[in-house]
């Protein structure tokens, strides 16, 4: 006798779904996050780095609204 017992078919990848699904929507809620960031910020806006590094000087103490190359400051 050989009786055999039907299983429920296994749903593959229902967790492999769930987290590529989390990822993508979580992907798309920071670029939102970060383009409302950069388009809702004033077009005067002075950049300003803490960075010691010689490359970032331009970018140290500029009047607002100006970047002066490292060679033109007085």
């Amino acid at each position: 006798m050989n009786t055999k017992h039907e299983r429920a078919p296994i749903r593959k990848g229902s967790l492999e779904n769930e987290v590529i699904l989390a990822v993508v929507i979580l992907y798309a809620v920071i670029s939102t996050a970060l383009l409302l960031i950069h388009h809702l910020q004033p077009a005067d806006a002075v950049t300003i780095t803490s960075s010691t590094s010689p490359s970032h000087d331009p970018f140290d103490n500029a009047p607002a609204g100006k970047l002066v190359p490292a060679e033109e400051t007085p």
